[in-house]
């Protein structure tokens, strides 16, 4: 027989650390403005929760977040946000410590090139 209190506990535990991390993260965007030093904080914690209860980071925040230093990436402020030449790839580069993260925009470009099709064809 299944142990149901271990799969049970298990899957509370894992909501409430997104729950957590989603938190944080938003604290960290607000406290960014006032100390940046303690939204980096914020940063290591979500690292750290995200870590232990062995959850993925959503890629909305795992986007903002730098890689090589673990810092927050605020467009304009110490990073800058790109979309190159041929339109399919998002570039954010950290102005910190000079990594730079590239996003595909495969999905949209699929769907625009649909959505061209389809007005073309009625």
């Amino acid at each position: 027989m299944r142990n149901t209190y271990k799969t049970s506990r298990k899957k509370r535990i894992i909501k409430f650390a997104k729950k957590h991390i989603e938190e944080l993260f938003n604290k960290a965007i607000e406290e960014y403005q006032i100390n940046p030093y303690i939204a980096s904080k914020y940063i290591d914690l979500i690292l750290e929760i995200s870590k232990r209860t062995n959850v993925r980071l959503p890629k909305k925040i795992k986007m903002f977040i730098c890689k090589k230093c673990r810092n927050l990436l605020v467009p304009g402020k110490n990073a800058t946000v790109r979309i190159d030449s041929r339109g399919h790839k998002l570039i954010i580069h950290c102005k910190v410590c000079g990594n730079i993260k590239r996003y595909p925009f495969v999905k949209e470009v699929k769907e625009r090139r649909r959505k061209d099709r389809n007005i073309v064809k009625t």
